[in-house]
C-alpha cells in the first residue's frame, strides 16, 4: 500500500477516555488535553426536546425520549446537553472541533436552530449519521457544513470477529458503488465506515467523489496503521492517547 503523507485526524470517540464516563465533560476534557483533533459525541433528544449527549435509545429501562433532562440526570449525573458542551468549548477554539453523531431520525430539526444561533460552529463541526434524510436537510440549510454518511453498523453488530471479517470481505467490493449513490443524494462530504470496510481502493474512490474517508472505531495500533496507510482522513478511537503515540502527533508521524 502507498504510504500516506499525513497522519489521519484522531477523533476521540465519545470523549475517548476509558477512565471516564462516555459523553461526559471529564471525557471531553481528557480528549482535548490528550491532543485529539476532534471530539465525538452522541446526540439524542429528551422529553422536552433538548439535545442531550447519550448513546443508547433507553436509560434505566425507559425510553430516553420519554425522560426529562432532570430525570435523566438523576440516573446519569454526568449527563450533558449539547448547549452545555458548546458553552464549555467556547474558549477551546479550533481545538474544540466536534463530530456530532445523530442517533435519531429527525433530531437535525433540533440541531438547526442551534447552528443558526452559533454560525461560527458550522465551520468547526462534522455531523455524522446513518439517516440520509437528516444529512440532506442539513446540507440544504447549510451548504458549507461538513456531513458524514455512516455505514457498516451491521458488521459491528456481529458478535464473532470471524463473522465480522467474512461480512466485511463480502461487502467491501460493492460498498463504494452503493455508498456513492447515497452520498450524492444526501450531500455528504465524508463517508464514515466501520474500519473493516476500509481498503486503499475504496478510499481512493471516495476521494474521487470529493469525500473524506472517516473510519470507526479503532483501538489498536496495527489496525490504525493499516487504515492510515490505506489513506483514511480520520480515525475514531476510544484511546486517542495510544493512537497519537502510535501514529505520531504531527503530519509526519507515520
Amino acid at each position: 500500500m502507498a504510504r500516506t503523507a499525513r497522519r489521519p485526524l484522531i477523533v476521540a470517540h465519545r470523549g475517548g477516555s476509558p477512565a471516564e464516563v462516555d459523553n461526559s465533560l471529564a471525557a471531553f476534557e481528557h480528549a482535548l488535553a490528550a491532543g485529539a483533533d476532534l471530539i465525538e459525541c452522541d446526540l439524542r433528544r429528551s422529553a422536552e426536546g433538548t439535545i442531550v449527549l447519550y448513546h443508547d435509545a433507553s436509560c434505566d429501562g425507559r425510553k430516553l425520549s420519554s425522560l426529562s433532562v432532570p430525570e435523566i440526570r438523576a440516573i446519569i449525573p454526568t449527563l450533558l446537553t449539547l448547549e452545555e458542551l458548546l458553552d464549555r468549548l467556547v474558549d477551546a477554539g479550533p481545538a474544540g472541533r466536534l463530530v456530532l453523531d445523530l442517533k435519531e431520525r429527525g433530531i437535525e430539526r433540533l440541531l438547526i436552530p442551534i447552528l443558526e444561533e452559533r454560525p461560527e460552529l458550522v465551520s468547526n463541526v462534522l455531523v455524522s449519521t446513518v439517516h440520509t434524510m437528516s444529512l440532506r436537510r442539513l446540507s440544504q440549510r447549510f451548504p458549507e457544513i461538513r456531513l458524514a454518511l455512516s455505514r457498516g453498523q451491521l458488521i459491528s453488530s456481529l458478535r464473532r470477529t470471524g463473522l465480522q471479517v467474512v461480512m466485511a470481505t463480502l461487502l467491501r467490493p460493492v460498498f463504494p458503488v452503493w455508498l456513492s449513490l447515497q452520498v450524492r443524494w444526501c450531500g455528504a462530504t465524508a463517508v464514515a465506515m466501520q474500519y473493516r470496510l476500509i481498503d486503499p481502493s475504496a478510499v481512493q474512490r471516495y476521494h474521487r467523489l470529493g469525500c473524506r474517508a472517516y473510519c470507526w472505531t479503532i483501538d489498536d495500533c496495527t489496525s490504525a496503521r493499516r487504515a492510515a496507510y490505506a489513506g483514511v482522513d480520520m480515525i475514531a478511537t476510544n484511546v486517542p492517547v495510544e493512537l497519537l503515540r502510535c501514529l505520531g502527533r504531527d503530519e509526519e508521524g507515520l
